[in-house]
């Protein structure tokens, strides 16, 4: 088994998330997944700017989950 981040991109005002995306990276831990789950959602708001951020009330959520992979070596 293997660990994927998946990010959520979400809006407060329109009270809805949208945007998905999934890491390409499998992690080999929980704890990784996680730090890298807070680093890459600082940084879609770093990216995304104050402005788009405060207009839209933008907010990120994430989930690690565990999957099968075929090749346990990769």
């Amino acid at each position: 088994m293997k660990i994927i981040l998946t990010i959520i991109i979400c809006s407060a005002v329109r009270g809805m998330c949208g945007e998905l995306w999934v890491k390409d990276t499998h992690y080999g831990d929980w704890d990784s997944c996680m730090r890298a789950g807070y680093k890459d959602s600082l940084q879609w708001i770093e990216e995304s700017g104050p402005e788009y951020v405060n207009k839209n009330q933008m907010y990120v959520r994430f989930i690690c989950q565990e999957v099968p992979v075929k090749n346990e070596d990769t």
